[in-house]
């Protein structure tokens, strides 16, 4: 779902006024726009977790703001490495493909209600950063199986977070994610740009609406290019192996 302004159908040019500026230089570490905390019901509580988070960790590259007009929240997402996007009526959000025009990784906050969040287990994040990277790794391969084009093999995980509110603050976990595992996820995010636009998503409704398309498998997801389990702790092919990079 897109509004206007980011189908281009309204002014400004919207994702493609965010898509113009996707390899500019990236001033703040991360940016949440809050809107209005009780606009999306239930599942708002998300949001406010999220900006408490990013407002506890008292630090001017983090900024959450609010009440922007579209070119000033363009000029803000095209300026952020990272882009906290949560949850609200629809899952998962246009926030993501804002986020992905302008060249922002997404951390994607999942409210209470929407994606199998219901009921998610707190988990301790006060063993270590170490730990509280295995720990965010673990939620977002746990609910990027309901993200788009996951049964064409696009794996949220390789570009982008996914916490619940419940654990939301390993969002600091993906704020701390070394340079070289950066690189890579930028790297992926342009591969999938072209995806998440009117078009891209449109052209995945006649796919998968198409009588010759097979249904897609819930437990045997379309085969990918994945790091092996022993690789993932490195972000790294094995010795010995090809190392192939995610483009």
């Amino acid at each position: 779902l897109f509004h206007p302004e980011e189908s281009g159908t309204g002014n400004p040019d919207g994702l493609g006024a965010l898509s113009k500026c996707r390899h500019s230089k990236k001033s703040l570490l991360a940016l949440l726009a809050v809107g209005k905390y009780g606009h999306h019901g239930e599942h708002s509580n998300a949001r406010k977790l999220a900006a408490d988070v990013l407002n506890a960790m008292d630090d001017p590259e983090v900024r959450v703001v609010s009440g922007l007009s579209f070119s000033d929240y363009v000029a803000q997402t095209c300026s952020a490495r990272w882009a906290v996007v949560v949850s609200g009526t629809f899952t998962p959000t246009f926030s993501i493909s804002e986020a992905i025009q302008a060249g922002a990784l997404p951390i994607f906050v999942v409210g209470e209600g929407t994606m199998s969040a219901e009921g998610t287990p707190r988990m301790s994040t006060s063993l270590g950063s170490d730990m509280g990277r295995v720990l965010m790794e673990a939620e977002t391969r746990r609910l990027e199986s309901a993200m788009p084009f996951y049964d064409e093999g696009i794996r949220f995980s390789s570009f982008g977070v996914i916490v619940s509110a419940a654990n939301v603050s390993l969002i600091k976990a993906a704020l701390a994610l070394p340079p070289e595992r950066i690189e890579a996820m930028q790297a992926a995010l342009d591969g999938v740009r072209e995806r998440f636009t009117p078009q891209g998503t449109f052209d995945y409704m006649q796919r998968r609406m198409s009588a010759a398309s097979p249904r897609p498998s819930a437990t045997a997801p379309a085969a990918a290019w994945e790091l092996g389990p022993t690789a993932q702790a490195e972000w790294a092919c094995g010795a010995g192996q090809r190392n192939a990079r995610a483009s």
